[in-house]
């Protein structure tokens, strides 16, 4: 077995009063008393064995002989001589990790029934199975078990267990994916932890002093998924630098924003263009076969209904190749695969009965559900607009609130019921113009538009969906900074003043939609 590393007997040390500490704050085997009656130890006992000499000269190597000969219990699942023949470590760091995914805490013995997760001193886990190929640890068969010594518990096994990065780790150490890397690692901090802190004091100011711990906190993770994490799990689609360049580049322009609030909207287009090139790029389990699916839901999500359904998904990893990791599954792709569309550019739809937002005047509003109407009204009910205007200069009037408007172009709609829903002898139109509120400048100032389409009766019998405008938007309207409402408003209001035998100035209100344009 060739090896080429520098002992790092510093780092060794570490580990090794690292382990010794945690010792005495766990419970584990009782402390230090295995109860065994055994005189001889795991590493004598693997000393001992003469198709066990790899095994114990990397343990010897890596300082985990000592680890071995103290008293308290671990388990070891000791690959044979087979198992590591021809093995190469390039690193002192690939030696430990190797050991540490064969050696664990307290003991384990084949008494399983099912599937038993372990969790080694590399921090990682592996799956100690029965099975119908016998009791299997990882991928590889016990040539024997169960070998009891003084310290705890020795399996022997025909196939080393591969130290596997998870997605996190993996993003920062594969070639290629340095701008994935940049964005994500660039929101490692560290954040105080109050709960484990100790107080140990006041100053002159009288503020508390504390015996500070801190605990990391990544953003990006906290929004898109746990990658870090050994016992969370995710199938990851990642960004090489070619994909990262293509996909910002043809998005970009859709976050042109203005500033307002004090926030640069250069530096804040700038970032949301780059969330959205990971916001959606996992879904959760281990292993996901995307071609076997109709449709998977992403990780990220603002809102209980904003997750990312994408559906006949296999077309996500089709050619790409698979890379397991030790949480998970990624695959490196070099261009944004998931249309614009699907990912963040989706339909707007607001619907009308919902108060937040809306606002009126010279008129009596309610909201009514369709009884057992067959029309196609979105949730099923509508906003009931009832004028009580008789006055050209101040119409009956609705308007609502548009969020999330990117800066592209847009079918702007709005869906009316028909009046004989209410009355079925009141088979009368409504006649409606428009008035939308848009910013112009990028120092968000804002505009509003009158506009009367060619064709704005509403049908008798049918919902009417009708196209108020093709809008294209300079400036987005995303809700960020202090802004708690949406700046983009389209109001509807009625044209008639006074019911006659064709028209109503009453409005039965669906809902609002825009509708992205991709040319």
């Amino acid at each position: 077995m060739k090896r080429k590393y520098l002992l790092n007997k510093w780092y060794l040390l570490s580990i090794l009063i690292t382990l010794s500490m945690s010792g005495c704050n766990d419970t584990w085997d009782e402390h230090y008393d295995s109860g065994e009656t055994e005189s001889e130890n795991i590493i004598d006992y693997i000393n001992s064995r003469e198709d066990l000499t790899e095994f114990a000269k990397l343990l010897e190597e890596t300082g985990y002989d000592s680890l071995l000969s103290v008293p308290q219990s671990y388990t070891v699942w000791a690959p044979n001589n087979d198992a590591l023949m021809n093995e190469i470590f390039n690193t002192y760091q690939d030696s430990v990790h190797l050991v540490e995914t064969h050696i664990a805490k307290s003991k384990t013995s084949t008494s399983i029934t099912d599937v038993k997760p372990i969790y080694m001193l590399s921090g990682k886990y592996v799956d100690f199975s029965n099975s119908d190929e016998g009791i299997l640890f990882g991928n590889s068969s016990l040539l024997e078990s169960n070998i009891s010594k003084r310290n705890g518990l020795v399996h022997v096994i025909n196939e080393k267990v591969e130290y596997l990065d998870n997605i996190y780790e993996y993003i920062g150490k594969a070639e290629g994916l340095d701008s994935l890397k940049k964005y994500i690692y660039s929101r490692d901090s560290l954040i105080f932890d109050y709960e484990n802190s100790e107080l140990i004091g006041y100053d002159e100011q009288d503020e508390p002093i504390y015996l500070a711990k801190y605990i990391p906190y990544n953003e990006i993770l906290e929004e898109v998924g746990a990658f870090n994490i050994e016992d969370s799990s995710y199938t990851a689609i990642l960004l090489d630098n070619d994909g990262w360049i293509e996909g910002y580049d043809r998005i970009y322009n859709y976050f042109n924003l203005p500033t307002l609030d004090g926030i640069d909207g250069d530096s804040l287009q700038h970032e949301l263009t780059q969330f959205v090139l990971i916001k959606n790029m996992a879904v959760r389990g281990k292993d996901v076969d995307f071609a076997s699916l109709d449709s998977v839901i992403t990780t990220t999500s603002t809102t209980t209904e904003d997750y990312t359904v994408i559906y006949e998904p296999g077309y996500l990893t089709e050619g790409l190749n698979r890379i397991p990791l030790s949480n998970g599954t990624a695959y490196i792709t070099n261009e944004l695969r998931i249309p614009d569309t699907t990912s963040f550019l989706k339909e707007i739809r607001v619907e009308a009965e919902i108060s937040d937002g809306r606002d009126n005047s010279n008129n009596v509003i309610a909201t009514r559900n369709i009884l057992g109407s067959e029309l196609p009204i979105s949730k099923k009910s509508y906003l009931y607009v009832g004028s009580t205007s008789t006055n050209a200069l101040s119409p009956s009037s609705v308007s609502f609130q548009i969020p999330n408007v990117y800066s592209t172009k847009y079918n702007v709609y709005c869906v009316f019921v028909p009046n004989d829903i209410v009355n079925e002898n009141n088979r009368k139109s409504s006649e409606v113009s428009f008035k939308l509120t848009y910013i112009r400048t990028a120092t968000g100032r804002t505009r509003r538009t009158t506009i009367t389409p060619t064709d704005n009766i509403t049908n008798i019998g049918d919902t009417t969906k009708m196209l108020v405008t093709t809008m294209d938007f300079e400036y987005a309207d995303l809700l960020v900074g202090e802004r708690e409402n949406p700046i983009v408003n389209l109001e509807v209001i009625s044209k008639v003043l006074v019911e006659d035998d064709e028209f109503t100035p009453n409005m039965l209100i669906d809902c609002v939609i825009l509708e992205p344009v991709l040319e």
